[in-house]
């Protein structure tokens, strides 16, 4: 059995390659660590290569990738530069659960939008009192004519800051249990009785995350992704496509370091030979 890469994924590999080799230098990637201000020039990059859009399906402007090649793009980007890694990482997420869980006038409207970066998303599950325990969020959205008003604080929200909309996981029905009362909105970031302020953080700067605030926002109905109060399988489904891209990272981070060690080991010398 053959568990090399096909042409196709060497192919995409030398893309990604090519590209971090152009915008994920290391001096790139340690200003974005410090400058606060949104790499949107590095939004447009990566949507003009269509590394955003790659796993999204052609008719909606992607490029018909599948999981592997999202472990593929996710691991190369993983050891060059964080700030590339959470506007591909959290856009991928959301702009896959509108394709699933998406009526067709939002699929059709806004995956396209993110594949050409121009619509930018953030993704709100963490709470104070709820991290992994999505079952535990306190966030509300009770239901009034054809909107919902939410309420409720998100913690750690990557990229809030500077997206447009913030798909929220909210409890919609808690007389319910999790899995049976939880809706997902996209909220707009300029809705009236938001507040979002980035949290300080000792690296990744330029990617803000965000403590974001929700007072009596209104949403439209329309912005719900999902059914009202079928939110869960949406949820697992992000779950484990994190898990999946988080893992991709660390690899490419973990091999990036082992790279970084053996030259170090090769070049250094002590006692006339390298401490290798």
């Amino acid at each position: 059995m053959e568990f090399g890469w096909n042409e196709h994924q060497e192919a995409l590999r030398k893309r990604v390659g090519e590209f971090c080799e152009q915008h994920c230098t290391e001096a790139q990637a340690e200003a974005l660590d410090r400058n606060p201000e949104f790499p949107a020039a590095l939004h447009r990059a990566l949507a003009e290569s269509d590394l955003i859009g790659q796993a999204f399906p052609e008719i909606l402007g992607g490029r018909g990738g599948n999981v592997t090649d999202i472990a593929i793009i996710h691991e190369a980007i993983g050891g060059r530069s964080d700030s590339a890694l959470n506007i591909l990482f959290v856009n991928s997420i959301c702009g896959t659960l509108i394709m699933y869980g998406g009526t067709d006038p939002q699929k059709k409207e806004l995956v396209p939008a993110i594949a050409r970066g121009e619509k930018s998303f953030a993704f709100a599950l963490t709470e104070p009192g709820a991290g992994s325990d999505a079952g535990a969020i306190a966030t509300t959205a009770t239901l009034d004519g054809d909107e919902y008003v939410v309420n409720g604080v998100k913690l750690y929200t990557t990229g809030a800051r500077d997206a447009d909309f913030i798909m929220t996981a909210v409890r919609s029905d808690p007389e319910q249990k999790a899995s049976r009362g939880t809706s997902l909105l996209m909220v707009p970031t300029q809705a009236s009785g938001m507040k979002i302020e980035a949290m300080h953080k000792i690296a990744g700067n330029a990617i803000a995350s965000c403590r974001v605030e929700y007072n009596d926002v209104r949403v439209p109905v329309a912005n719900r992704i999902g059914g009202e109060n079928q939110a869960w399988p949406l949820l697992m489904l992000g779950g484990g496509l994190e898990r999946l891209i988080v893992s991709a990272a660390a690899v490419g981070s973990a091999q990036r370091i082992l790279d970084d060690v053996v030259a170090f080991v090769t070049k250094r010398e002590q006692f006339g030979q390298p401490v290798g």
